[in-house]
């Protein structure tokens, strides 16, 4: 087995590492979340943060365009995760988020505990649970097979290819070469990294979840594609530090946003549109 890992430098993360969105806010006012609009849901409960009244959330921001809107993190005002972490932390009665850019090996590593949690669309494994707290799921997904706009790829072929994978994905690691029979894999920090590989020749194919690489193939016109999908349900969660006080209310926070509907809503408004298609409509690989 090769694996390998690479680490491609992207000018994005010379950006300012630290966000600090302000939510000031009265009994009678809901906070302003950039372009996030927060539900009519009132504070019941109170998070136990690192600093009284923010909430601190840590991830490679940069890595998720789509879930983090903005061009850079001083100007993050939408997404899917920005939306549901700002649900979140409205629900909890916090009235400040400060995001910190965080490499992700850093943050799967259980090393990092200057944090509350993070909304990254973080897999949850048992690898993972050894070292870091999770919720109750908030999304399941799927991983898709990404190839060059002009690239020919079978099923049968992707066991010779050089395949790309995220670093820490290792349910997707072992799920190739246990079951699809790549030999050969290489890990990457970001999904941006992986794919700029892809784009220079460096690997055939990328693997990752639907919702971590569609968006990027959608603005591509055309420069790559997706090829399929393997149902092999990965459950994402917020995740924490280990014996964080805060993941009883997190749960309780989710629960209550799949019952009212908020949690359907912020993906019809901000997930699905840029996923450039609906993965169920991909070809299924692997029956």
């Amino acid at each position: 087995m090769n694996i390998k890992r690479i680490s491609l430098a992207i000018p994005f993360f010379g950006v300012a590492l630290m966000l600090v969105q302000s939510l000031a806010f009265s009994a009678d006012q809901k906070p302003a979340f950039g372009d996030c609009v927060l539900s009519n849901a009132k504070p019941t409960q109170h998070f136990q943060t690192k600093v009284p009244g923010v909430l601190t959330i840590a991830g490679p921001i940069a890595s998720s365009p789509t879930g983090y809107r903005g061009s850079n993190p001083s100007n993050i005002n939408g997404g899917d995760l920005y939306c549901l972490t700002a649900e979140i932390a409205y629900r909890g009665g916090l009235t400040s988020v400060k995001i910190v850019n965080l490499p992700w090996d850093a943050l799967i590593s259980g090393n990092n505990k200057d944090f509350d949690f993070t909304v990254m669309n973080v897999a949850i494994t048992p690898e993972r649970q050894k070292v870091m707290d999770f919720s109750i799921p908030y999304r399941t997904v799927n991983p898709v097979v990404v190839v060059k706009g002009n690239k020919v790829l079978t099923e049968s072929q992707l066991k010779t290819a050089k395949v790309g994978i995220i670093i820490g994905a290792k349910r997707y690691e072992n799920f190739l070469k246990d079951t699809v029979g790549v030999t050969a894999i290489q890990q990457f920090d970001t999904n941006a990294d992986m794919l700029h590989a892809l784009m220079a020749g460096f690997i055939d194919a990328a693997f990752s979840d639907s919702t971590g690489l569609m968006p990027a193939v959608a603005r591509s016109n055309g420069a790559m594609k997706v090829i399929a999908r393997y149902d092999i349900g990965t459950s994402l969660g917020v995740m924490f530090p280990k014996g964080s006080p805060n993941v009883a209310l997190v749960d309780s926070i989710l629960n209550d946003m799949k019952a009212d509907g908020t949690l359907a809503e912020i993906e019809r408004k901000w997930l699905l549109p840029v996923l450039g298609g609906d993965p169920v409509a991909l070809p299924v690989w692997g029956k």
